[in-house]
C-alpha cells in the first residue's frame, strides 16, 4: 500500500500501530482513552492481540507493548473538553459512572485502580501450550514521511487527515 498507492502512516498516541486510524488523531487518542477508562483495555491490547494471532509478535512482546502504551494520557483531551464545553473534572465524573466494576476498583484514597489482569502469569505450561510459532522475525510498522504539513492542533477537529489525491 505504501509503495503502490503512497499510503501515509502516522504515529499514534496510545498504540504502536502506525497504520490504523491515521485519518483521525482522536480515535487512537481521546476515544481510545475513554475505552480504557470504561473497560480497562485499549487499542494497544487489540493491536497486540492481532499481531500475536497473525504470528508476527510473541505474547511477551505484546505484553510489553500493552504495558508501555496503555497508561499514556491522550494528547488532545483538552481540545475535546473545550469543544464540548466541560471541565476535566466533569469529564472524569461522567466517565467514572460508566467504569466496568468487574475490572476497576476504588482504592482507599478513592482513586480508580485496575484489577490485576495477570499478564505475568506463572503458568508457563499453559502459556507454552497456547504459544504460536512466529511467521516473521519482527512486527515492523513503517513510518512514512508526511506529504503535507501537520494541521495546527489549536482546536478540536473530527477528522485530522483524509485522502488527498493531488492528481485530480
Amino acid at each position: 500500500m505504501i509503495k503502490k498507492y503512497g499510503y501515509e502512516t502516522y504515529p499514534q498516541t496510545r498504540t504502536f500501530d502506525l497504520y490504523n486510524d491515521v485519518d483521525c488523531f482522536n480515535y487512537s487518542d481521546v476515544h481510545d482513552y475513554i475505552k480504557y477508562l470504561k473497560h480497562g483495555y485499549s487499542k494497544v491490547t487489540d493491536h497486540a492481540s492481532r499481531e500475536i494471532r497473525l504470528r508476527r509478535m510473541t505474547r511477551e512482546q505484546g505484553v510489553e507493548l500493552v504495558k508501555k502504551y496503555t497508561k499514556i494520557l491522550p494528547n488532545h483531551l483538552h481540545l475535546f473538553l473545550n469543544w464540548i464545553g466541560i471541565t476535566e473534572n466533569s469529564f472524569y465524573f461522567i466517565v467514572n459512572q460508566h467504569r466496568n466494576k468487574k475490572v476497576w476498583i476504588r482504592s482507599g484514597d478513592w482513586d480508580w485502580d485496575l484489577k490485576d489482569l495477570d499478564f505475568d502469569s506463572n503458568d508457563q505450561k499453559m502459556i507454552n501450550n497456547a504459544r504460536l510459532k512466529l511467521q516473521e522475525n519482527e512486527c515492523n510498522f513503517t513510518l512514512t514521511p508526511l506529504k503535507r504539513p501537520i494541521l495546527k492542533e489549536d482546536k478540536y477537529i473530527l477528522i485530522g487527515k483524509g485522502f488527498v489525491n493531488d492528481q485530480y
